[in-house]
């Protein structure tokens, strides 16, 4: 047993050839939509908890925790990426957060606690349940906020 056993799978993001990209659903003009980070090691899970999945047929929408009132933006929001480091029994953790030109420390520390705080329960709940398996130890948790510092035009060179 793993701790992304606990974890809905269709959250998962698919790590190939030690890289993965995480998204962002921005419409803004210049905003950051994709990042592609490259050189991760052996032995991850990645996953992301504002990922929309399928509901229906027609319906995507993100997951959320159906034991929270859903109007309340402060428990509901999550990072854009959770990736887990498995060395033995030791979880090294970061959590990635995706953000546009003009944004706000508010906008994304309640993101990243809420995410820590996830985390923090999945490894207590597999501690609790899971004991026959190794106890589970977050080693190194890292907070990455990836963000457009200035609009750059795209150069395509005629030449």
């Amino acid at each position: 047993m793993k701790l992304q056993n606990l974890i809905n799978p269709e959250l998962e993001l698919k790590v190939k050839n030690n890289a993965v990209t995480f998204q962002e659903a921005q419409t803004e003009k210049g905003a950051l939509r994709e990042i592609l980070v490259q050189g991760l090691p052996d032995n991850v899970f990645v996953f992301s908890t504002d990922k929309n999945i399928k509901v229906s047929t027609a319906k995507w929408e993100k997951r959320r925790n159906q034991l929270f009132n859903n109007e309340n933006d402060k428990i509901n929001k999550n990072c854009d990426g959770v990736i887990v480091h498995y060395d033995d029994s030791y979880l090294d953790i970061v959590l990635c957060e995706l953000k546009s030109i003009r944004f706000e420390a508010i906008q994304y520390e309640t993101q990243l606690v809420n995410t820590k705080l996830f985390i923090d329960s999945l490894v207590a709940l597999f501690n609790q349940f899971y004991k026959e398996e190794k106890l589970l130890e977050i080693r190194n948790i890292r907070y990455v906020l990836f963000y457009v510092s200035k609009q750059r035009p795209l150069k395509i060179d005629e030449g």
